[in-house]
């Protein structure tokens, strides 16, 4: 659907401004109170800010993490495979620099996964 259409339209109403005959409306047209005015404005704001958000692709998203210099998984979702891998390797004795080179991510990531999985406290320490 293309929007531009009806969000010109919101905004003409928005300025107090007929879309089809492109008059004026009359002072005392419900498209001249301000709490209108305000409310419509507030629509138009909100369609212009959605219609910015392209959502991108999970390739997407690596390719710009790799542009950014960040590690390629920064920002993805941990699937259920890709935890258990990770406490695996930790249990194994892997260390979080060495887990996050791994796995493509940051060490805070790394470290935020392990303490949700328990393996590790605030510390970052075994909770034993």
């Amino acid at each position: 659907m293309d929007i531009q259409k009806p969000l010109q339209t919101l905004a003409s109403l928005a300025r107090g401004v007929d879309p089809i005959s492109k008059q004026a409306f009359a002072k005392d047209s419900p498209y001249n109170h301000p709490e209108i005015i305000r409310d419509l404005f507030s629509c138009v704001d909100f369609i212009n800010d959605q219609t910015k958000r392209v959502r991108l692709t999970p390739e997407q998203i690596k390719q710009k993490n790799i542009d950014k210099g960040l590690p390629m998984n920064c920002g993805m979702p941990w699937t259920p495979a890709l935890k258990q891998n990770l406490a695996e390797q930790f249990r194994q004795g892997l260390s979080v620099k060495d887990l996050a080179s791994k796995f493509e991510r940051t060490n805070a990531s790394i470290t935020a996964e392990l303490k949700r999985q328990g393996l590790i406290n605030e510390g970052g320490l075994p909770p034993f």
